[in-house]
């Protein structure tokens, strides 16, 4: 009986522990440039997007694979819409360029 007590107290405290949080910038527009650039560790990109087309506010996100670069190009070439997710706590809102972090994906089309 001890043992089974011990077992609820143990995983009613482990249940109200705090836990990290995967935030994300998650923002859907047209893809307007992707650049390739490299320093002496690695090459990375950077891709541009507009939420709307007119703004004269524009996001950015840096990506370290190669896939995510080339969905983002082709986005570019097509003019298609796109949703771009990155790993800033949360979506930026002041600035002509607005930062999103890592970009952990690129959908076409959503």
């Amino acid at each position: 009986m001890k043992n089974f007590l011990r077992v609820i107290v143990v995983g009613l405290a482990l249940s109200v522990m705090p836990a990290a949080a995967q935030a994300t910038c998650t923002i859907t527009g047209t893809m307007a440039r992707v650049t390739a650039n490299s320093d002496s560790f690695s090459t990375f990109h950077f891709l541009y997007f507009r939420a709307f087309s007119t703004s004269s506010v524009y996001y950015f996100g840096r990506s370290f694979d190669d896939m995510i670069a080339e969905v983002a190009t082709t986005a570019v070439a097509n003019g298609t819409k796109v949703t771009v997710s990155g790993d800033a706590a949360s979506c930026p809102t002041s600035g002509t360029g607005r930062f999103i972090g890592n970009v952990r994906w690129v959908s076409i089309n959503p």
